[in-house]
């Protein structure tokens, strides 16, 4: 049989708070954001029991503090309606004088049982000003626009009929500002956490002689700075070696040895390339292994990528397979929630917070769940390579980083290799080169859900015979355009032989040829008219 546990005897017994019962009024209450001592005139900045009245019954939920209520200039506070319960409680103090005294004369002490209280009713809706006041800005008073604006809001119509706009011309004193309708778009404060740098520590320096150590600020995670040497177009030989005071303090050999290693077997690598091939453990020196074994190229067909010390890839075609395909896509817009002044938003209307609006989301929720997870290029090892199945956030590939077999075959393909090195393509015909970046373009636009209607298909003769065909048309341009030029040069120097042979003339009527005068016996002087044409006269006979 179970046994009811004794009752603890040293529990005190409490004599139970008496209960009142609770009125039935319900209230509404304004926290006036300072001191009143007029009560009409903390309504007028309020706009009035109407206003006040309209934003608690018709679902406002804002209500408009101004503190200048005259000056349709000034830009209020707005103060949010929440839903509260609160109890209303009315406090009754009664004070004693001592007789014989004036009315102005200090009261007697007050005693507890002189304060009374009761509620009244209960607070259903508080209206709070917790936002921050906007900037205010006060106009000229009488500036044309100001005295137009006040016109308006009294219905003057007077001042409505004679407004005129100001006649400025050149500079003026007065820039006649006004303000907009807001200044700030933040209402909450932002709680940026002030606080000492963790990296920077106080320690003690030793002064020489007798002086006391002094006290200093030190970075214990300095960034150290690296020098790089950069390679473009114009360079004419590629720098043999790493620049001077380049240093190797606090470098274990093993990453040394790990970085030349990665360079004897690739000679062209992308950072992000090294990043995820060198171990973890030496990943946050690669600001400082990169410039001892290469130099980075800023612009052409490597753009942004690291070469090893004396290597030219403008000499040696098989450099083809280490350009860049470099693709420019949109990625998916986020949308992030800020702070704004919403003034008159209704209850019903709910920020959403989350993804922007895609065209891809109106497809069905499965599809959506069978499109490619992005990679992200932190976590991967493998996120330098674009295999056209897994999506990248980086669109900068090496062309010996694709493993996608259509690309593949495109970027080995014997048919569209230079016998000259271009600045802009490389080793690559332009028409392949750009072939092989629309084809990447279209993969990851498929990858990121977007309709893509062409095949992927490539036909290899195809595109060579297309190629050829477009090298003959432009050998044949080059030649009319040869032989335009070569027609074109012609004409210029017949051109050039009449009109000296027409000012040899012109001075021989007027007796002003000094290098040709008239002989004394009255013969005319022989002049060398020569052939215009180009022609001797000795062939003619």
């Amino acid at each position: 049989m179970a046994t009811v546990p004794a009752t603890n005897q040293n529990i005190p017994t409490y004599k139970p708070a008496p209960s009142q019962p609770l009125p039935g009024w319900t209230f509404h209450v304004v926290e006036y954001p300072g001191y009143i001592k007029n009560t009409e005139n903390a309504l007028r900045t309020l706009g009035g029991i109407e206003a006040i009245e309209k934003a608690f019954t018709d679902g406002l939920n804002v209500l408009e503090l101004r503190y200048r209520p005259t000056d349709p200039f000034s830009h209020p506070i707005n103060g949010d309606i929440i839903n509260t319960g609160n109890l209303l409680l009315k406090v009754t103090r009664r004070r004693k004088k001592r007789k014989g005294t004036k009315a102005h004369s200090p009261p007697m002490e007050e005693s507890p049982a002189d304060v009374k209280t009761q509620i009244i009713g209960t607070v259903t809706k508080t209206c709070r000003f917790r936002a921050i006041a906007d900037y205010q800005w006060i106009p000229d008073q009488n500036d044309p626009i100001v005295q137009l604006r006040r016109s308006m809001h009294t219905f003057e119509a007077d001042g409505i009929e004679h407004f005129s706009l100001a006649n400025d011309k050149g500079p003026q004193e007065n820039l006649r500002n006004m303000p907009p309708p807001s200044f700030s778009r933040i209402e909450w404060p932002l709680d940026y956490g002030y606080r000492q740098n963790f990296a920077v520590v106080k320690v003690l320096v030793r002064q020489t002689g007798n002086e006391p150590p002094v006290m200093k600020l030190i970075n214990r995670y300095r960034r150290i700075k690296f020098t790089a040497i950069t390679f473009n177009k114009s360079t004419q030989e590629v720098p043999s070696g790493p620049p001077e005071g380049v240093s190797l303090a606090d470098i274990p050999n093993e990453a040394l040895a790990r970085m030349r290693a990665l360079f004897q077997e690739r000679p062209i690598w992308t950072r992000l390339a090294l990043h995820n091939s060198m171990p973890p453990a030496y990943r946050n020196l690669m600001k400082r292994l990169m410039p001892i074994h290469a130099y980075v190229a800023t612009s052409g067909p490597w753009r942004d990528c690291w070469i090893r010390y004396g290597y030219d890839p403008r000499r040696d075609r098989e450099a083809r397979l280490y350009q860049i395909i470099d693709v420019r896509f949109v990625k998916t817009p986020r949308a992030f929630a800020r702070a704004k002044r919403l003034i008159g938003v209704v209850e019903s209307a709910q920020l959403v917070r989350g993804r922007a609006y895609n065209p891809g989301e109106d497809r069905e929720a499965s599809s959506e769940s069978e499109l490619p997870q992005s990679v992200d290029a932190n976590q991967s090892d493998d996120s330098h390579i674009f295999d056209g199945e897994t999506f990248r956030e980086s669109g900068l590939f090496q062309m010996c980083d694709v493993t996608d077999p259509d690309l593949v075959k495109m970027i080995h393909s014997k048919h569209f290799i230079r016998s000259t090195y271009d600045d802009r393509d490389g080793w690559f015909e332009r028409s392949h080169y750009d072939a092989i970046r629309d084809m990447t373009k279209k993969k990851i636009y498929k990858l990121q859900g977007k309709d893509i209607e062409e095949s992927f298909e490539w036909d290899e003769q195809e595109a060579a015979s297309q190629a050829q065909a477009r090298a003959v048309a432009s050998q044949r341009a080059a030649e009319a355009s040869a032989a335009v030029s070569e027609r074109n040069d012609i004409e210029q120097r017949v051109k050039s032989k009449v009109d000296e042979l027409m000012r040899n003339l012109q001075a021989a009527q007027r007796g002003e040829d000094e290098d040709n005068p008239t002989q004394e016996d009255g013969e005319e002087a022989e002049f060398d008219y020569f052939d215009v044409f180009g022609e001797d006269d000795d062939d003619d006979e």
